[in-house]
């Protein structure tokens, strides 16, 4: 029995600490991931075959439009449109000054893609769009929390497509307002843990 109770205080040890670590772990991991977050828009960047824009956060289109109309690249493509949502509905967004840009654009040079419900969805999409149309570089926007769990998707499943990136912030973004409000830290909170399960199934599942 004197064993037996020796054992089981040496298991409860051993377990205590391993939550210690996997806490102390955590903890890093995600002031890391708070760290990595862009808090700046880039500057001039290089042209690029195609815009990729994922969609689910503001600006993100209007971003997307205003790279496009600067010649950053051809193409634009839209990703995870809501299949409810139209084109004559995307024109709205010019006709009310929402995107003020030229409505021209979008019968040449502006694809929405339907297909996708998250952002593996959107890299499957958009890359599968990417290779129909022989492109080879895009730049990718979506918002800056959530660019560093987009791009591993997109380079998890084509690892040779030359991304650069363009993060998308919805007002001024200062992380420690996110952290204090219970909402903004709700989402950092949960896009750190995707992000975890984007590296593990990356690690697990792609060459």
């Amino acid at each position: 029995m004197e064993n037996a109770f020796f054992n089981l205080k040496g298991i409860q040890r051993l377990l205590a600490t391993l939550f210690l670590l996997l806490v102390f772990l955590w903890v890093i991991g995600f002031a890391n991931f708070l760290r990595s977050i862009p808090i700046h828009t880039p500057g001039d960047i290089v042209k690029s075959d195609a815009i990729i824009v994922l969609t689910g956060g503001p600006k993100r289109l209007e971003v997307g439009i205003t790279l496009l109309e600067k010649g950053k690249a051809a193409l634009l493509f839209v990703s995870g449109v809501n299949e409810k949502v139209t084109r004559s509905d995307i024109l709205n967004l010019f006709d009310e000054g929402k995107i003020p840009k030229s409505p021209k654009l979008f019968n040449c040079c502006i694809t929405l893609g339907y297909t996708a419900e998250n952002t593996r969805g959107n890299a499957r999409e958009s890359l599968q769009w990417v290779g129909d149309n022989s492109l080879s570089s895009i730049i990718l926007v979506t918002s800056n929390y959530h660019m560093q769990r987009a791009y591993l998707e997109f380079k998890s499943q084509n690892p040779n497509i030359k991304i650069t990136q363009y993060p998308v912030f919805n007002g001024q973004f200062r992380l420690l307002s996110w952290l204090i409000h219970s909402d903004k830290f709700v989402l950092l909170f949960l896009e750190f843990h995707k992000l975890i399960l984007t590296n593990l199934r990356a690690y697990c599942c792609y060459p």
